[in-house]
């Protein structure tokens, strides 16, 4: 039938659907018979008409009335109740033998605070920082003088008189909860355990390194912190751990709580990753966060709830003390009923549902195809995608050849040339400066070390990319392509090293908009003919053809870069500055020199890694723009046109 007598039959029907379907008061069974007619005429035109408008119209009217029929409708309060009563203790259950694993860790890491500061009350200063210890001493001494003037001015009869008589006390040896106004210390503390809580989940994307880590510190800090009220309790002769169980545990039961179950979101984040099953371990990793989130989203609200307690509830020092025991049971009481017996209670009603049963789609292994065009979204989607398929293959390469002559060069760079900024405990940007040679007395690091050794690196990832991707490489033997590659891209690389170097800061902002034109070009020294210059020229002018999208790249990877570094790398290295400064501090004279080191190596990872990512992204510009002008790739797939099915031409996913 031709299209123009199939529109001109069924059009009526369409129409008179049209309007039952708009009209408030259609008859339901009117429509859905209409709907399976509409229905049938489309699959009629998609088979006969599949490039034409009367397909689209016929997919567009039966996708909106299905979802008007079907649609979940929005119960936001059930919604809630069932996230309550079923998601949440469901996802706890699952996560039981992780929260036992975390409580462990915790218990034991508390352990250890309590024998080290058994042995060296001094050991407090290195974890808790001798600043706090000095404030919590003067808050101890005041306190005791007020329990002396207490008991001295009590008057027989009263409230305190009775409670001092009795052996008790009044008020706490921690007064510096009321050191500020409850709002603003409100609003602190809850950004604060959320972050701190986001990150011990977050921090399992290193296999669970970091998650163990932030525990054990958290674990160290709260035993020494309660130790310390104890010995220090011993030494004046008064029971200080009491007095400070009651102040810290009315929000700590809340808090240490959520810490420790933040802790099994992280371990159970590892374990997605460790242990896929069945799945891709990318389909596992987001099936294991979307269900450790679900968690998380419960915890927040006790980490909510922690923040009132202690902004409003703990500074009443003077609060009977069965009333801060109530709080503090009550408080462990709902966070077992929550997390352990409300799960325990569920799980056996819903025992089919307890398992996780995952069905991920196939995805194929299909070649990546260089020569396409691609939007500025396709670009970026792309970029990660070409990124994480060839991370494998520059990984032996940057850990055993560049990072050890990188961390080789950078110490020798220290211990004989800054041999006293190397000592001192500077800021993050000051090692920054150190490790990529921005002070004056580093010039052999911009204009030898980083352009070299980055050469080195893009060569060895481009060499892989184009044998693996683009079919027009002629598999050049891998050592004759670095040695002539490699200079040339740090000969190129070097006038960018010199500019951060020694450039007016109003000239590095030109440059930065001016990368998209270059970077191209360093890719096209690899790819390109003809000399040097010839292919300078042709990346450049790549660069220059595609300077909207390269614009929109840069600043996205620069952004990612920036939200990456703040998020992962500083945490991930407090973290492990914090773990080794309470092993060295006390037992070696130039510790700071290892933690340079150690912050050195951080931020030389991180800076190869966004290199490679930058650098991917420019690549596929580089391929879009050949694309564009050159029909390449299209050309290549001429000789297989029509060859396949009688389909391929005209598919709908063309």
């Amino acid at each position: 039938m031709k299209e123009t007598s199939f529109i001109n039959q069924n059009k009526d029907k369409w129409r008179k659907f049209e309007n039952a379907y708009k009209a408030n008061n259609h008859n339901p069974d009117e429509l859905s018979n209409l709907f399976i007619e509409i229905t049938e005429d489309l699959s009629y035109s998609r088979t006969h008409y599949p490039k034409r408008t009367v397909r689209v119209y016929l997919n567009n009217l039966a996708q909106d009335v299905f979802t008007s029929l079907y649609r979940i409708r929005n119960k936001p309060f059930s919604r809630f109740i069932t996230f309550w009563t079923k998601s949440l203790p469901l996802e706890a259950w699952r996560l039981r033998k992780d929260m036992l694993v975390a409580l462990l860790i915790f218990l034991v890491s508390c352990f250890i605070g309590v024998i080290s500061t058994a042995n060296d009350i001094r050991y407090t200063k290195v974890i808790l920082g001798s600043d706090y210890v000095e404030m919590t001493d003067k808050h101890i001494n005041d306190w005791l003088i007020e329990q002396e003037n207490i008991k001295a001015s009590a008057k027989p009869g009263s409230p305190e008189y009775e409670i001092i008589k009795n052996g008790g006390f009044t008020g706490s040896p921690l007064k510096v909860y009321e050191s500020s106004d409850a709002w603003p210390m409100f609003a602190f503390i809850f950004f604060n355990n959320i972050k701190v809580a986001f990150f011990m989940f977050v921090l399992g994307l290193t296999l669970g390194i970091g998650t163990l880590f932030m525990t054990m510190q958290n674990g160290i800090m709260l035993g020494t912190f309660q130790s310390y009220f104890y010995y220090k309790g011993i030494i004046l002769g008064k029971s200080l751990l009491y007095a400070s169980f009651l102040t810290i545990w009315i929000h700590g039961a809340f808090e240490i709580s959520a810490i420790v179950i933040a802790a099994a979101c992280g371990f159970a984040l590892a374990r997605s990753i460790m242990f896929p099953g069945t799945m891709t371990r990318l389909q596992s990793l987001q099936s294991g966060a979307k269900r450790g989130l679900k968690v998380f989203v419960g915890l927040a609200v006790f980490i909510f709830f922690a923040a009132i307690l202690e902004s409003w509830v703990t500074r009443q020092y003077n609060m009977p003390e069965w009333e801060k025991l109530l709080i503090i049971l009550g408080s462990f009481i709902i966070i077992v009923m929550v997390f352990v017996f409300i799960p325990f209670m569920v799980a056996r009603k819903y025992k089919q549902e307890i398992t996780v049963e995952e069905n991920p789609g196939y995805v194929p292994m299909v070649n990546f195809n260089l020569y396409a065009i691609r939007n500025t979204a396709d670009l970026m989607t792309d970029t990660f995608r070409l990124y994480r398929r060839h991370y494998a293959t520059t990984l032996s390469s940057l850990y055993k050849f560049i990072l050890p002559i990188t961390f080789v060069f950078l110490y020798f760079n220290y211990t004989l040339e800054n041999v006293n900024y190397y000592n001192s405990e500077n800021p993050w940007y000051v090692t920054v400066c150190m490790v990529f040679g921005s002070a004056p007395y580093q010039w052999i690091m911009p204009t030898v070390f980083w352009p070299c050794i980055t050469g080195i690196f893009l060569a060895h990832v481009f060499y892989h990319i184009q044998k693996k991707e683009d079919p027009d490489f002629n598999n050049k033997r891998y050592w004759s392509f670095m040695l002539t590659r490699s200079a040339e891209i740090a000969l190129l690389f070097l006038p960018v090293s010199l500019i951060y170097q020694y450039g007016h800061p109003a000239l590095m902002i030109l440059v930065m908009f001016l990368f998209p034109i270059y970077l191209p070009a360093l890719f096209s020294l690899t790819h390109g003919t003809g000399n040097f210059f010839q292919r300078l020229g042709q990346g450049m002018s790549i660069g220059a053809s595609g300077y909207g999208n390269g614009i929109a790249i840069y600043f996205f990877i620069l952004l990612l870069s920036g939200i990456f570094l703040g998020l992962f790398t500083f945490q991930v290295y407090w973290i492990t500055e914090e773990f080794i400064r309470w092993h060295i501090e006390t037992r070696f004279e130039n510790f700071r020199a290892i933690l340079q080191l150690i912050q050195s190596a951080f931020f030389v990872i991180f800076y190869f890694h966004m290199v490679k990512l930058v650098m991917m992204g420019f690549t596929l510009l580089y391929y879009h723009v050949l694309e564009t002008n050159t029909s390449k790739g299209l050309f290549s797939k001429l000789p297989n046109f029509g060859k396949h099915n009688k389909y391929y031409e005209t598919s709908i996913d063309e």
